[in-house]
């Protein structure tokens, strides 16, 4: 009986999320660079990420709006330029806090706190480390106020332990209902020196599919 309820508990998920559109937000981590079909200097996105093997899965239509080195400002502006629908699916991988995009002529350029390129903005323009926080939660609240009055599903994630602890413990305005936390000894919030690979995203696609 438990089995069978399981069942067609699943098949009712398939249902509800066939024909449907995924979008998905985030930088290289949910564009999917380095897995096993997307080098790294690819134009085209992955269909091997935990987002693209979920709209596969639940045979959604996908869209793809994240891209490589964006800041979460530049993630909140993918948002902001999606269509999203009231009857869509969004997952929003948010990416390091001390990361901040500016709109150049040709697009988006993003300064990194840790190239040295970028010390003497960092050192004489913009905030210090311990501050950004603040900032990324104002994009991510940003979001939550947009999605929230479209009134579609959506799923924040991040690609980072220490930002997934400031959400999951320090922050008192993101619904955490809405905040997929991964275990803290998941590779895909402790890859910071390379992309996660292929079997990390499968897993985090699992843990959506259970969870979600």
């Amino acid at each position: 009986m438990e089995r069978h309820i399981q069942y067609m508990m699943r098949r009712l998920k398939e249902e509800n999320y066939k024909g449907r559109t995924l979008h998905a937000f985030g930088d290289s981590y949910t564009f999917g660079y380095d897995l096993s079909d997307c080098p790294p200097d690819s134009e085209e996105y992955s269909k091997l990420t935990y987002s693209a093997l979920f709209a596969e899965h639940y045979n959604m239509n996908y869209k793809c709006h994240a891209y490589g080195f964006s800041a979460n400002n530049g993630i909140l502006r993918q948002i902001k330029e999606a269509n999203i629908k009231h009857n869509d699916l969004c997952f929003i991988m948010w990416s390091y806090s001390t990361r901040y995009s500016l709109m150049f002529n040709d697009g988006y350029y993003s300064l990194e706190y840790d190239n040295r390129k970028h010390r003497w903005w960092w050192d004489n323009v913009d905030q210090h480390p311990e501050q950004c926080f603040d900032r990324t939660q104002d994009s991510i609240l940003s979001a939550q106020a947009i999605l929230d009055k479209i009134g579609c599903e959506y799923t924040f994630l991040f690609n980072n332990i220490e930002l997934q602890d400031q959400i999951q413990y320090n922050s008192n305005y993101i619904h955490q209902h809405k905040c997929l936390f991964l275990p803290k000894d998941h590779i895909m919030i402790n890859s910071h020196t390379s992309h996660p690979g292929d079997e990390i995203h499968n897993d985090v696609f699992n843990i959506l599919k259970e969870t979600i």
